[in-house]
């Protein structure tokens, strides 16, 4: 009741003469309360037993505030200037893709939040972010995975749009003759990965074709090819969220991975400069290379005179150094034994090449 009280001067004296609040006082309250952040309204439920749900929703519809109270803002692509969509039904046509749902049974889905205008069925949408046009054909209102279809959908309605080819999560839909970009959602970035591979030989595709689809439902869900180490990795927010997708793709797509500990690429890395005695006959004569600096980009081979010389004139064979080292052109690298390294910048001694 406390926190009641501090929304005004009046409730905080009636507070302190003791007298009580009525329901509707409290509501009133408690909703300017919530929509500034002070107060965060905590419901009880049990998603087993189904309770909890109907006071969830009465609670969002009594104290949160309401969508069309946010102004909703663009950016016109070909002015760059700002797009006050506002749930406008009058305005051009846009809306804003903030999910994709890929099943095999039923197909693709996109959907999508009409920020202005009003879709149609027949309408022909534009993808600036894709530079591409896209024909809606059917539009639908999901319930639950099952879609309903309907002709249109106003501006505030949230509905899906079948088979979008060229559209992602993330992207916006407007006309061709008023570009319209929203900012995208900003999704975290995944850093546990581990190494999968195929259980059953033969299903190397159909694993990747359902990854793709479910890399295009979850944006923090990505696949990387280590070519180094010969392994596939899948990122994801944790070791559960990559338990979860096995057995998503064990369960809707029929296919098994086998998650594994990734193996890591242990390099050396050269710290200080390093004097090499190595001899080498060039042109008839013997002479040391010596390696000098770190971080270099460059080979810098100085003869008579400090004239600079190419790898490939000092060392025949495509640049050829010492045991270990390997040049072409200007540029020069360690390698060996799996490893690589900066290049290094490799000096000839002045006045001991002919």
């Amino acid at each position: 009741m406390e926190a009641v009280a501090e929304t005004s001067e009046e409730f905080m004296d009636r507070y302190f003469e003791g007298e009580e609040f009525s329901v509707e006082e409290i509501r009133a309250a408690m909703r300017t309360e919530v929509m500034d952040g002070s107060i965060v309204p905590v419901a009880m439920g049990s998603n087993i037993q189904a309770q909890g749900a109907a006071n969830l929703l009465s609670d969002i519809v009594r104290f949160f505030p309401s969508p069309d109270k946010k102004p909703c803002v663009g950016i016109k692509r070909s002015t760059n200037e700002m797009f006050e969509a506002n749930y406008d039904f009058s305005k051009a046509k846009s809306a804003y893709v903030f999910k994709t749902m890929v099943d095999p049974f039923i197909g693709k889905y996109s959907f999508v939040k009409v920020c202005s205008g009003v879709l149609k069925g027949d309408d022909v949408l534009y993808n600036a972010g894709s530079d591409a046009e896209e024909k809606p054909g059917k539009l639908y209102v999901m319930s639950g995975n099952k879609p309903s279809e309907v002709s249109e959908l106003f501006a505030g309605d949230i509905g899906a749009i079948a088979k979008l080819t060229n559209t992602r999560t993330g992207d916006t839909l407007s006309t061709k003759n008023t570009q319209v970009l929203f900012t995208k959602t900003d999704y975290s970035v995944p850093y546990t990965y581990m190494k999968y591979s195929v259980k059953n030989k033969g299903d190397e595709d159909k694993v990747s074709q359902a990854l793709a689809r479910m890399m295009a439902e979850d944006m923090t869900l990505k696949v990387v090819s280590d070519g180094e180490n010969r392994q596939s990795l899948l990122y994801g927010m944790g070791d559960q969220h990559l338990e979860i997708v096995a057995s998503k793709l064990a369960a809707r797509y029929k296919v098994e991975i086998t998650l594994e500990m990734p193996k890591v690429a242990f390099r050396e890395t050269i710290r200080k400069n390093s004097d090499v005695g190595w001899t080498r006959p060039v042109r008839a004569c013997q002479d040391e290379v010596r390696t000098v600096g770190r971080h270099e980009r460059s080979i810098r081979v100085r003869g008579n005179g400090g004239r600079r010389r190419g790898a490939e004139e000092l060392f025949p064979g495509r640049g050829k150094g010492p045991a270990g080292f390997r040049g072409e052109g200007t540029l020069g690298r360690i390698s060996g034994g799996g490893r690589e390294s900066r290049p290094l910048r490799w000096i000839l001694p002045s006045g001991r090449f002919f």
